[in-house]
């Protein structure tokens, strides 16, 4: 039998380590179906094609060097991708997506699902989301193209590709006149290590960098770190463990990159920036005369945007000395200006600096060595107690109030999860609890739609990375409001049987939205008004609608309940035989701020952000 276009391209997919590709059916991709099998690659069916996009992307997150593919039809399985597209093109995610195309013969006819005619083009709209969108004219060209996408996609800026193609075509004179298109002439040469990260540092700002420092002698004592997402990309986990301890240097992390320095070691000071651990927070920017700021931040691969500059906080004035590294010469001195900019990737970097591999850091090695005892106290002051210094209202994480206290909900998790257990937040109010309270102690063990932040992202996600990762638990943490749009999602779960752990942080509100909008109403806002704008249907049981879609629910309403529900839903995902998905539904009070939302009223921040967060 001839082999189909179709079929040629999932088993090239497969050669690239797409294991799994994510997937809502329609006619223009129904060759695809009968290949999966054949090509040994796992069809995904999700139930919205933003799901499937959510779902390739969690998978390409969990790992890093597994592509994820989405597929669909093009017009509205297009536009129904767009929102998964804008997240991985935001989050910098490596993502295919792929759509199959209407026949030539049927365009500018009025076909069914055609979008042409009305001057809507699939590659147009997705140009300003993607780093390559094309439209593959000819089965003959599907091995070129891919590899443009492929190569386009995983180069260090990290970005979707999306490409249409063509595996139909329509012949008047056959019957049936639809035919599947032949599969190309040209045997698919894959690019091997697709994913290998450039191993790039800018020797001639390494050296800039050492002429700093001896001019500033043994003068930084107060050293901290601030690791963020590019940490991860590259890997760096084990040498910046290495570098801190042998430099006694305490680690912050944003919250996309929780876990990338273990949150139980002696010099982690937990997440920085909005939801961040007090620690982090003193640590970076001071506390009074209790605490001194610092007289030198490092931030490695780290994006100072709204939530990881603690709403753009000027920590460039309120340190001594800024220095950043990072592989993407763009994210460099965007806000907060560094004295020291290091284009370099971060894994690389600090083996150089680990082996001293450049002459001219000996010395400055040697000041850091000499200033960790003094460095010490510094520390002494930041942590004099880990626990009751690291969060903010650290008595919530034990509160017997009813409804529940967010806070004692993930204290509470985390208890009773396991060490390695995977974290996917999903975006609204529960984030910041989840940050806050929740400790990962590995890389890639917290993922995070951090840029766009799209509601019920997490559902999706979760389902993906649970694919990439089999053998280890995962948790997603969800609310009520990211159930109303992704909560469907539930069925993929149910009919893959997909281990995961579902917790819905219920507050019976759009939980951010709401308590900005109790702001307003003290000001002009009817107050009956914000409540009907922001508050959900309290009658929603979401337990129960876990158990329609085929997942096991439980609802708890009081904070005695929370460890049995938990034990219960990890013993049902980890179950040696049958492992299944569950799903908990905390019921929790709607008007409990998130914790660590302010910047400490000491800190200059930047000019005019202060619109800018009113805003």
């Amino acid at each position: 039998m001839e082999q189909t276009a179709a079929n040629y391209l999932l088993k090239a997919l497969k050669q690239q380590r797409a294991e799994h590709v994510f997937l809502v059916p329609g006619g223009v991709i129904d060759p695809f179906l009968p290949e999966f099998a054949e090509a040994e690659v796992t069809g995904i069916v999700a139930a919205h094609e933003c799901g499937a996009g959510y779902m390739a992307d969690g998978y390409t997150r969990a790992t890093g060097d597994k592509l994820g593919v989405c597929l669909g039809i093009g017009g509205p399985g297009v536009t129904n991708m767009v929102t998964a597209i804008a997240t991985a093109y935001a989050d910098r995610e490596r993502i295919l997506f792929v759509a199959g195309r209407i026949p030539r013969g049927w365009l500018g006819r009025h076909a069914f699902q055609d979008s042409s005619l009305s001057g809507i083009s699939d590659v147009k709209l997705l140009e300003s989301i993607t780093v390559f969108a094309q439209e593959i004219p000819d089965p003959e060209a599907i091995p070129i193209f891919l590899r443009q996408a492929l190569r386009a996609m995983c180069t260090p800026d990290r970005r979707p590709a999306f490409v249409s193609v063509p595996v139909l075509h329509l012949d008047l004179q056959q019957n049936p006149p639809l035919q599947l298109l032949p599969a190309p002439t040209e045997a698919y040469k894959p690019i091997h290590n697709l994913t290998d990260e450039p191993r790039l540092v800018d020797r001639q700002a390494l050296a800039q960098l050492c002429e700093e420092f001896k001019t500033l002698g043994d003068k930084p004592q107060r050293i901290v770190i601030l690791a963020g997402n590019g940490c991860v990309h590259s890997d760096a986990t084990e040498n910046l463990v290495k570098f801190a301890d042998q430099y006694h240097i305490p680690v912050a992390t944003t919250l996309r990159a929780k876990g990338v320095f273990p949150e139980d070691h002696p010099l982690s000071l937990g997440v920085f920036g909005l939801g961040g651990t007090l620690q982090a927070t003193h640590a970076l920017m001071g506390k009074g005369q209790l605490i001194p700021r610092p007289d030198l931040i490092v931030l490695l691969g780290v994006n100072l945007n709204q939530h990881n500059s603690f709403m753009w906080s000027n920590i460039s004035s309120n340190s001594g000395y800024l220095m950043q590294v990072d592989i993407d010469p763009r994210v460099l001195n965007l806000d907060n200006y560094a004295d020291i900019s290091v284009v370099a990737d971060i894994k690389t970097l600090l083996e150089r600096i680990l082996n001293v591999e450049h002459e001219p850091l000996k010395d400055y090695l040697a000041v850091l060595e000499k200033t960790s005892p003094s460095r010490q106290v510094w520390i002494d002051a930041l942590m004099p107690d880990r626990e009751a210094s690291r969060y903010d209202q650290h008595q919530d994480r034990t509160s017997e109030a009813v409804p529940i206290h967010p806070a004692r909900a993930i204290a509470d998790l985390r208890q009773v999860a396991p060490r390695n257990c995977l974290m996917v937040p999903d975006s609204g109010a529960h984030t910041f609890f989840v940050g806050h309270h929740w400790d990962s102690y590995g890389p890639r063990e917290f993922f995070l739609a951090s840029n766009t932040g799209p509601m019920g992202w997490a559902i999706a996600a979760g389902i993906g990375i649970k694919q990439a990762r089999p053998d280890v638990p995962c948790v997603v943490v969800t609310g009520d409001g990211c159930m109303q749009m992704h909560g469907m999602e539930l069925q993929t779960a149910a009919r893959y049987q997909v281990p995961i752990l579902y917790v819905v942080i219920n507050n019976c509100a759009l939980g951010n939205v709401y308590l900005r909008a109790k702001g307003y109403c003290d000001r002009s806002l009817d107050p009956a008004q914000c409540r009907q704008m922001t508050l959900t249907d309290s009658h929603h049981n979401w337990a129960k609608f876990a158990e329609v879609l085929g997942v096991k629910g439980f609802r708890v309403e009081h904070p005695q309940e929370l460890k049995t529900a938990y034990q219960q839903g990890f013993e049902m995902i980890l179950h040696e035989q049958t492992p299944m998905p569950a799903l908990i539904e905390v019921m929790c009070d709607p008007d409990i701020a998130p914790p660590n939302q302010q910047p400490p009223k000491n800190i200059q921040l930047l000019e005019n952000s202060h619109k800018l967060a009113a805003y």
